[in-house]
């Protein structure tokens, strides 16, 4: 759009003139420059209908200079001129007042933008609410231009602006990523040390519930440690795996009746925080265009002719219903936090019954192994009493027999006595049978 234009017409004595008309948009006006035709020469036209035109600079001899406010509602040249080419006018009238009200919306992101600039320019550190400052600016321009509601030279302005902007965040972060990657790691290592001390405690057999509580703890410290995502990703499969360890110690191998609900626990919980980053993301996304529509809502207020009264209708439709849009997706994301909540909550209270449970479980265990125990000792007792009863009964064996040796002359006599007279009782009877054969 251009914001000079000539015309051949006539003024209000019907004398034919050369009128050329620039927009003063500073002002919201525009100047009528009056040339008669006669002393308009031919080189004079050529450079006022092209040279300046286009914006160069061109002497004018003697005119007549006629200035009027830009409105909607009047005609552009006063009452008794008349202009060969009406349409061009009207075309350039109407081309003008958006110009006008274009300008002027490039003024306040101008305003807005150098407001982003200065904060930035004494930023000592990369903030994310500077990149989100930038970014919000640069999505409302984005809409502006798709509405075509800015110009190309002030798209291309605020473009080389917020584009610059955005390089200096980046150096900012990138050495804010520097120094906190150096001190993520040096956090990391810190919990690495205590893991791996805790794991050596595990392996020597160490009272576990000691090293299951103090694992709790260090659980709780890296939820709110200051770590990078790799880093908060090694550091929380080191402490799973050392959590697994001292449930496979404890239980066995075969253990692990609760490391499914932890495992969704830690997913509800990584969702809930990702959840309520998003919400705050949100908030302050609704705050902006509340704030934004509260401007266009008391600019429009005073709006200076129909036009811009309906852009600015348009960009405060616009602007509702984007807060509009924005306000049930942040309904939506309430309305889930509550379930992850619930959810969160509801695994919390099967895990501390499932431990309570391990802790029942354990005290059987031990109670049983405590038996085995017993009944270990108890054989081995009455093992140990069974051999120094048979010890005893040698003993007692091995005294008896000096008493039997003692006797044995006594009874020596009584046993040859009896042997005699049974060897001789077959002599005898033989005797007598022989005896008797003789009588007959």
């Amino acid at each position: 759009m251009k914001d000079k234009l000539v015309v051949w017409g006539t003024n209000k004595d019907e004398k034919k003139v050369l009128l050329g008309i620039e927009l003063k948009e500073a002002d919201n006006k525009f100047a009528i420059y009056e040339f008669d035709a006669e002393a308009c020469t031919e080189e004079f036209v050529s450079k006022i209908t092209k040279d300046w035109v286009e914006g160069k600079d061109v002497d004018f001899p003697e005119h007549k200079t006629i200035i009027r406010e830009l409105s909607n509602t009047e005609q552009i040249l006063p009452e008794g001129y008349i202009c060969q080419q009406p349409d061009v006018l009207k075309r350039a009238n109407t081309e003008w007042h958006f110009i006008v009200l274009s300008n002027k919306l490039f003024r306040t992101y101008r305003s807005e933008i150098e407001m982003i600039h200065d904060k930035i320019s004494i930023a000592e550190k990369y903030g994310n609410n500077l990149w989100d400052d930038l970014k919000g600016f640069w999505d409302k321009v984005q809409h502006q231009i798709n509405e075509k509601n800015l110009l190309r030279d002030h798209i291309s302005a605020l473009k080389g602006e917020t584009n610059q902007l955005f390089d200096n965040l980046k150096e900012l972060r990138k050495k804010a990523d520097e120094e906190f990657n150096v001190s993520s790691k040096e956090v990391f290592n810190q919990f690495n040390t205590t893991l791996d001390g805790i794991a050596e405690k595990i392996e020597k057999g160490m009272s576990l519930q000691p090293l299951f509580d103090q694992l709790r703890k260090v659980q709780g410290e890296i939820k709110v440690a200051t770590l990078g995502r790799k880093d908060r990703n090694d550091i929380w499969d080191k402490l799973d795996a050392t959590f697994k360890a001292i449930k496979e110690k404890r239980f066995g191998k075969d253990a692990g009746n609760g490391q499914g609900q932890n495992e969704e626990l830690g997913r509800n919980e990584k969702r809930l925080e990702g959840l309520l980053e998003a919400i705050d993301k949100m908030e302050k996304s609704i705050h902006r265009d509340r704030q934004d529509l509260e401007y266009l809502v008391n600019k429009g207020q005073n709006a200076d002719g129909q036009l811009e009264a309906l852009l600015r209708q348009a960009k405060i439709n616009m602007v509702q219903e984007r807060v509009d849009s924005k306000q049930l997706k942040l309904d939506d994301m309430l309305k889930t936090k509550e379930q992850v909540l619930r959810k969160i909550e509801g695994l919390k209270a099967r895990e501390e019954k499932r431990k309570e449970q391990a802790k029942v479980d354990e005290v059987k265990k031990e109670i049983e192994a405590k038996i085995a125990d017993d009944i270990k000792v108890a054989a081995e007792s009455r093992h140990d009493l069974d051999a120094k009863l048979e010890k005893a009964a040698s003993e007692i064996k091995a005294t008896k027999k000096p008493k039997v040796a003692a006797t044995a002359p006594v009874l020596d006599p009584i046993a040859s006595s009896v042997t005699e007279e049974t060897t001789a009782s077959p002599d005898a009877e033989n005797t007598e049978k022989v005896a008797v054969s003789e009588e007959e």
